[in-house]
């Protein structure tokens, strides 16, 4: 009876011992993740934050230290995104988790929208840092010295876009239903995209000035035989306009060398004053 007694007790106790030792690894394991503590969508200027992985760390579905996150991109990957000489891969930050560790998590979106989750960016929710910093993702360059009688060579190959191409997250094209091909257009600023190097133009259309944005640089043709016509305010002796008249857009031949202002599509050109509204009397 006690040898059987002993027995019972001994497997008793061994059964409740590893029932206990069950029990305190289950509370270990849930003491080993961290905890968020707050959680917001960034509302600075989207433009402010662009920014780029340096490989250091890892691409999550959620804050890497936080229980049930899965891996996006490892860490080799992000270094070669880092390293990319396109602007397709470049990131946009747009929502910020702090944990209970002191730890912040920014969440990313490729420009290209591949790629898109939860990576350590550091201890501050003011300033990029850990895995990821700010981007510049176009650098600003000179104009050309003669700023207008542009054309585009060929509006399927090269548009006009928003911003440079894949320079800015959703980049898109502008509405061109207005366009005419013979429109000409006047460059107001020159941006080259910082990976490529791309150059790129902003251009204003002279005829229909709602079309403007930024077009590649190559994607321009320009008419040296033009016209520039300053509309003056009589009373006032002030400029309210010019009008650039590219000679092959008016003349008969598109390496025309002159064309007529006194009569023709030109001299209509000048009197009707195009996107200024003006009117000869």
């Amino acid at each position: 009876m006690k040898s059987g007694l002993k027995k019972s007790l001994y497997f008793g106790l061994a059964a409740v011992s590893v029932l206990a030792t069950a029990g305190f690894a289950t509370k270990a394991d849930a003491a080993s993740y961290a905890k968020v503590t707050s959680n917001s969508l960034l509302k600075t200027d989207a433009t402010t934050r662009n920014v780029a992985p340096n490989g250091t760390n890892a691409l999550y579905t959620k804050a890497g230290t936080l229980k049930g996150a899965k891996l996006v991109a490892t860490k080799t990957t992000m270094a070669n995104l880092a390293k990319s000489k396109s602007s397709k891969n470049y990131f946009r930050a747009y929502q910020v988790a702090k944990t209970n560790r002191g730890s912040v998590y920014y969440k990313i979106v490729s420009f290209d929208g591949k790629y898109r989750g939860w990576i350590y960016g550091g201890k501050s929710t003011t300033a990029f840092g850990g895995g990821i910093a700010s981007a510049n993702t176009t650098k600003t360059a000179t104009t050309p010295t003669t700023t207008t009688g542009y054309t585009i060579k060929n509006v399927k190959s090269n548009t006009i876009w928003n911003n440079p191409v894949y320079t800015q997250y959703k980049a898109s094209k502008i509405n061109m239903s207005a366009y005419k091909s013979t429109d000409t257009f006047t460059v107001s600023a020159a941006e080259t995209k910082t990976r490529e190097g791309s150059l790129y133009y902003k251009v204003t259309d002279d005829q229909t000035p709602s079309i403007t944005g930024w077009i590649y640089a190559k994607g321009l043709a320009q008419d040296t035989n033009s016209v520039t016509v300053n509309y003056v305010d009589i009373a006032t002796t002030k400029s309210v306009g010019t009008l650039n008249l590219p000679f092959s857009t008016y003349a008969s031949s598109a390496t025309a060398a002159s064309t007529n202002l006194t009569s023709g599509t030109a001299f209509t050109a000048i009197l009707k004053g195009h996107s200024y509204g003006l009117r000869c009397k």
